[in-house]
């Protein structure tokens, strides 16, 4: 399938699906925890506790702010494992959320886990 196929696709400046492999859709199951370096305005977000290395993001995106949030209600989100970018070795596992963490917040679907620490690197 094509990356402009998939019904969930990543917010304006959020990675685009090129950059994972193995996509398939998936439901989260309610006590799923998962987090983000950025803004709630984004909705790629990585398994809690990813080392940043694994993601495969734009390396001065580890400056912004990290946030952890826990499923509360079933939702749909599309995942992938990082593929290997910006000289970093990739293999987490993504998932880009059906709406923006700002949205799943409101509705219920999210709630943000307070005062977490990003994943130490190694």
């Amino acid at each position: 399938m094509k990356p402009q196929d998939w019904a969930i696709q990543p917010r304006p400046g959020d990675p685009p699906l090129t950059l994972f492999r193995g996509k398939t859709l998936t439901e989260l199951p309610p006590g799923t925890e998962i987090d983000r370096y950025g803004e709630p305005s984004g909705n790629l977000t990585y398994a809690a506790g990813t080392p940043f290395e694994r993601r495969s993001l734009v390396p001065d995106w580890v400056t912004r702010p990290y946030r952890v949030y826990r499923v509360q209600r079933p939702t749909e989100a599309l995942t992938g494992v990082a593929i290997p970018w910006f000289e970093q070795p990739g293999g987490g596992t993504a998932f880009v959320l059906n709406r923006s963490i700002a949205e799943l917040i409101e509705s219920g679907h999210l709630v943000e886990i307070p005062n977490q620490v990003p994943p130490t690197r190694p």
